[in-house]
C-alpha cells in the first residue's frame, strides 16, 4: 500500500524533471544560437578589433551559458528527487509555483531576475578585481625579487586565479538559491560545500606558496639587516629557516583541516583543537628562536673581542658550552610547560612526576652523577681548560670540550679520546703557567763534551732570539744518564704553555744544522762530528 503513492510521486517527479530539463535545454539552445549569430555578424564587420574579439567573447559566453544550464539541471534533478522522497507531487508543486508567480503579476519574478542579474554583474566585477589584484601582486614580486622561487609563487597565484572564478560562480549559485527560496535541505548543504571549497582552495594555495614566500621574506630580511649591521643576529637565526618553513606548513595544514571540520556541526568539537595545536607550534618555534638568541648573547657577553687575556679567554671558552647547555635545557623545559598549558593540560602533575622520576634516576645513575660532579670540580678548581694540552692515562692531546659528563681530547694523530670526567684520576697538564721544551742527546764516551756544550749554548741563544714562545734562557743540564756505549746530555728551556713540543722540535733542527755547519760538508757517520771524537782520543 505504501509503494503506490511513492511510485506515483516518483513518476510525477521524473516527468516534471524531464519537462523542466527540456525547457532549460531549449532556453540554453536559444541563447547559444543568438550568440552565434551575433558573433558571426560582428565578425563580418570592418572593425578588426571587434572582429577579433567576437569569437573569444562568444566562446566564453557559450561556456558560461552551458555551465549555468548544467548547474540548473543538477538543481532541478535534486529538487524533484527531494520532493519525491518527501511524498510531494512534483507536478502539483510546479503548477502551484507557476500559478503563484502568475498571480503576482510577474513583479516578483522580475524582482528576482533583476536581483540575479545584478548579482551576476557584481560577481563578474569582483572576479575581475580579484584577478587584477593577483596580477599586481605577481608583478610586484617580480620587481622586488628576481629569484627562481617566483615561478613557484606564480603557479600558486595562477591556481588561485582559477579558484577565484569558480568561487564566484559558486557564491552566485548560493545567493540565487536564497533568492529563489530553495528549500533549506538543498541550500544549506550547497552553502557548506561552497565554504569547504573556499577553505581548501585558499589553504592549498597558501601551503604551495609557503616555500616561495619564506624564501622571499628571507632575502628581503637579509637585505634589511645587512644595512643596519644586524648581521650576527641574522646569521644565528638563519639556521632556523627550515624549522620555520616546516612549522608554517604544519600550522597551515592544521588550520585548513580545522576550518574544514568547523563547517560541519557535529565535527566542530574536533575542530576546536586546531587553534590549540597552532599555538603549540608557535610556542615551539619561539622557543627555538629564544635558544638561538641566547646562544648568541652568551657567546657575545662571555667572550668579547677585547679586554680579556689569553688565560681568562680560555677559561670562559670552557664555560660557554656548559652555560649554553644549561640555558638550552631550561628553555626546553619552559617551552614544554607552556605547550602543555596551551593544549589545556595542567602542567603541575607532570612537574611532580618529573621530580619523582628525577629522584629515581638519581639513585640509579650514581656513575652519571659522579661524572657531572667531577666535571664541575674540574672547572671550578681550574684543573684544565679548553685548549690545554693534557695527559690522562693513554690519552694525550688538546682538550677540545669539557661537557657535563665527558672530556674530549684530540691527540696529535687526529684521534678523539672521550674520557668520562669521573675517570680523570691522574691528569698531567702541560699548559699551566709555562712549559719546558727538553731535548736529550746520546753522545759517545770519546766525544769532546766541552765542544758539544758550547754548540748547545749557541743553539740556546739562537732559540731565544728567533722563537717568541721561548720565555727563558736555555740551560744545558749536562750529563743526565750513562749508557753502555753513550752518555745522555739534556738541554731545556722554558716556553709558553702548550709550546713545548713545537720548541723542542725546532731545537733539534737547530742542533742538527749547527753540527752540520761544523762538519763543513763531510758525510756524517754519527750525531757528534768525528773531529770532536778524534780530539778526545788524542787527549
Amino acid at each position: 500500500m505504501a509503494a503506490g503513492p511513492f511510485a506515483a510521486n516518483l513518476q510525477s517527479a521524473i516527468l516534471t524533471a524531464l519537462v523542466e530539463l527540456a525547457i532549460v535545454g531549449a532556453v540554453c539552445g536559444a541563447f547559444v544560437v543568438i550568440l552565434t549569430a551575433l558573433s558571426r555578424r560582428i565578425a563580418a564587420t570592418d572593425n578588426r578589433a571587434r572582429a577579433s574579439m567576437a569569437p573569444i567573447a562568444a566562446a566564453k559566453s557559450r561556456r558560461l551559458i552551458v555551465g549555468v544550464s548544467a548547474l540548473t539541471a543538477v538543481g532541478i534533478l535534486i529538487y524533484n528527487g527531494w520532493l519525491a522522497a518527501h511524498g510531494i507531487d512534483a507536478r502539483t508543486q510546479a503548477i502551484t509555483g507557476l500559478r503563484a508567480v502568475m498571480a503576482d503579476s510577474g513583479r516578483a519574478l522580475g524582482r528576482v531576475v533583476s536581483q540575479l542579474a545584478l548579482l551576476a554583474v557584481v560577481l563578474v566585477v569582483a572576479v575581475q578585481l580579484a584577478r587584477i589584484v593577483l596580477r599586481g601582486v605577481e608583478h610586484l614580486i617580480d620587481r622586488v625579487d628576481q629569484h627562481d622561487d617566483r615561478q613557484m609563487l606564480a603557479k600558486a597565484l595562477a591556481g588561485l586565479d582559477r579558484a577565484v572564478l569558480n568561487l564566484g560562480w559558486l557564491l552566485g549559485a548560493v545567493v540565487a538559491c536564497r533568492q529563489l527560496q530553495v528549500p533549506q535541505a538543498i541550500a544549506e548543504p550547497l552553502a557548506v560545500l561552497v565554504r569547504l571549497y573556499i577553505v581548501v582552495v585558499i589553504g592549498i594555495a597558501a601551503i604551495r606558496s609557503t616555500g616561495a614566500v619564506v624564501g622571499l621574506l628571507d632575502r628581503l630580511t637579509e637585505r634589511y639587516v645587512r644595512q643596519r649591521d644586524w648581521g650576527r643576529y641574522y646569521d644565528q637565526l638563519h639556521t632556523l629557516l627550515p624549522t620555520f618553513r616546516a612549522c608554517l606548513e604544519y600550522a597551515l595544514w592544521i588550520g585548513v583541516i580545522a576550518l574544514a571540520l568547523n563547517q560541519v556541526s557535529w565535527l566542530q568539537r574536533v575542530a576546536a583543537w586546531g587553534p590549540l595545536l597552532i599555538e603549540a607550534i608557535a610556542i615551539f618555534f619561539v622557543g627555538q628562536v629564544v635558544i638561538q638568541l641566547g646562544y648568541l648573547e652568551i657567546g657575545h657577553r662571555m667572550l668579547p673581542r677585547d679586554g680579556l687575556n689569553d688565560s681568562e679567554r680560555r677559561r670562559r671558552a670552557t664555560m660557554v658550552p656548559l652555560v649554553r647547555s644549561t640555558f638550552m635545557y631550561v628553555a626546553y623545559f619552559i617551552t614544554a610547560v607552556l605547550i602543555l598549558g596551551a593544549l589545556g593540560f595542567n602542567p603541575m602533575p607532570f612537574l611532580a612526576g618529573a621530580g619523582i622520576l628525577g629522584l629515581v634516576i638519581g639513585f640509579g645513575a650514581q656513575a652519571m652523577i659522579n661524572d657531572v660532579v667531577s666535571g664541575f670540580f674540574i672547572l671550578f678548581e681550574n684543573i684544565y681548560l679548553v685548549g690545554d694540552i693534557i695527559e690522562c692515562g693513554s690519552a694525550r692531546g688538546v682538550v677540545e670540550a669539557i661537557e657535563f659528563r665527558t672530556t674530549k681530547i684530540r691527540d696529535t694523530d687526529g684521534r678523539l679520546h672521550i674520557v668520562r670526567n669521573g675517570d680523570m684520576k691522574l691528569v698531567v697538564n702541560y699548559s699551566k703557567d709555562y712549559g719546558v721544551a727538553a731535548v736529550a742527546l746520546e753522545v759517545g764516551y770519546d766525544a769532546d763534551l766541552r765542544a758539544v756544550f758550547s754548540c748547545l749554548r749557541q743553539v740556546g741563544h739562537q732559540v731565544r732570539s728567533e722563537i717568541d714562545a721561548v720565555v727563558g734562557d736555555a740551560e744545558v743540564e749536562g750529563i743526565t744518564a750513562f749508557g753502555p756505549s753513550s752518555m745522555t746530555i739534556r738541554m731545556s728551556t722554558r716556553v709558553k704553555p702548550g709550546y713545548h713540543d713545537t720548541v723542542a722540535a725546532a731545537m733539534r733542527l737547530m742542533i742538527k744544522e749547527s753540527f752540520d755547519t761544523d762538519l763543513g760538508g763531510v758525510v756524517r757517520k754519527s750525531l757528534i762530528p768525528e773531529r770532536w771524537a778524534a780530539y778526545s782520543r788524542r787527549t
